[in-house]
């Protein structure tokens, strides 16, 4: 999700790991190298090894048609997420 081989995901399911694996919707498995991460808001991007994964795109639900997310907040934040 993000573009081309990125992938957002909770960044307490990567902490401590020394490598991290994927396994995409079509059962492939690749590897994936963590680009950046931020503890705070429990967010971190991946970059996948391998190429040709799904994509989703972000943007305003007018424009996506479709839309759906899952963010925990295990740390207690305060975080209001609209879904349509």
């Amino acid at each position: 999700m993000g573009g081309p081989g990125i992938v957002v995901t909770a960044e307490h399911a990567i902490r401590r790991r020394d490598e991290i694996g994927i396994t995409l919707p079509d059962g492939r498995t690749t590897s994936a190298s963590l680009a950046g991460r931020d503890a705070g808001t429990d967010l971190a991007v991946l970059k996948l090894a391998e190429t040709g994964a799904p994509t989703a795109a972000f943007g305003a639900t007018e424009t996506l048609k479709r839309f759906a997310m899952k963010k925990n907040c295990p740390k207690g934040l305060d975080i209001f997420l609209a879904i349509s």
